[in-house]
C-alpha cells in the first residue's frame, strides 16, 4: 500500500469513527431534549396540585401563589432554556464540524502525521462541545429534582396544607439552589441525597464532571 493508499484509509477512519460517536452523541440528545419535556410537563402538574390545595386550605388566590413561586418557575425555566439551547447548539456544530472534517481531510497536503493532528484536534473540540452540554442538562435535572422533591411534600399534606409549609418549602429550594447549606429545616434532609443520585446518574455519561 503506497503513501497514498494509506493516507486515504487512515482520513476514512477519521471519519468513520467520528461519524459513529457522533450517532451515538445524537441518541443521548434526543433522549435528553424527551426528558426536558417530561420534566416541564411533571412539573407543571405537581404546581397545579399544591396550588389546588392551596386554594382549599387558606384560600390562597392563584396570582398570590404565583407571585410567590415566580423566582422559582422563573430560574426552572432558565436552565431548561439553556439545556434546549445547548442541545440546538450542539447538534449544528456537530453537522459543521463533519463537514470541515471532510474538507480538511480531502484538500490535506501534509500526509499522514498532518491528517492525525488534525484527528487529535477534532476529538478534543468535541470532546469539549460534549462536556459542555452534559453540564447544562446535568444542572437543569439536578434543580428540576430539588424543586420537585420540595413540591412533592407539599402534595403529601393534601389539603390539610398551610401556607406557611408552602413558604418554608420556596425558602429550602432557594437556598438549595443558591448552594448555602444552612438547616433551615427538615426539607434540606433529602436533598444531599437527591444531589448525590443525580451526579451518580451523568456519571456514567461523562467521566469528567
Amino acid at each position: 500500500m503506497d503513501s497514498g493508499d494509506k493516507l486515504k484509509a487512515l482520513a476514512n477512519t477519521i471519519i468513520d469513527s467520528y461519524d459513529l460517536r457522533v450517532l451515538a452523541v445524537k441518541k443521548l440528545m434526543v433522549q435528553s431534549h424527551q426528558s426536558l419535556v417530561d420534566f416541564r410537563e411533571e412539573l407543571e402538574q405537581i404546581v397545579g396540585q399544591v396550588r389546588s390545595n392551596l386554594a382549599k386550605s387558606e384560600n390562597l388566590r392563584r396570582k398570590d401563589f404565583d407571585a410567590m413561586i415566580k423566582d422559582l418557575i422563573e430560574f426552572n425555566s432558565l436552565n431548561e432554556r439553556a439545556a434546549e439551547e445547548s442541545l440546538i447548539q450542539f447538534q449544528k456544530e456537530e453537522q459543521d464540524m463533519t463537514e470541515l472534517l471532510r474538507s480538511l481531510i480531502n484538500k490535506s497536503h501534509s500526509g499522514i502525521k498532518g491528517i492525525e493532528a488534525i484527528r487529535e484536534d477534532i476529538i478534543i473540540r468535541q470532546k469539549r462541545r460534549e462536556h459542555s452540554i452534559i453540564r447544562a442538562l446535568k444542572n437543569y435535572h439536578l434543580h428540576f429534582e430539588e424543586l420537585k422533591n420540595g413540591l412533592s411534600k407539599l402534595i403529601d399534606k393534601g389539603e390539610a396544607i398551610k401556607l406557611r409549609d408552602f413558604k418554608t418549602v420556596l425558602s429550602a429550594v432557594k437556598t438549595q439552589h443558591q448552594n448555602d447549606h444552612q438547616d433551615m429545616s427538615t426539607l434540606l434532609d433529602g436533598f444531599d441525597l437527591i444531589r448525590t443520585t443525580v451526579l451518580e446518574q451523568w456519571k456514567t455519561v461523562s467521566k469528567s464532571e
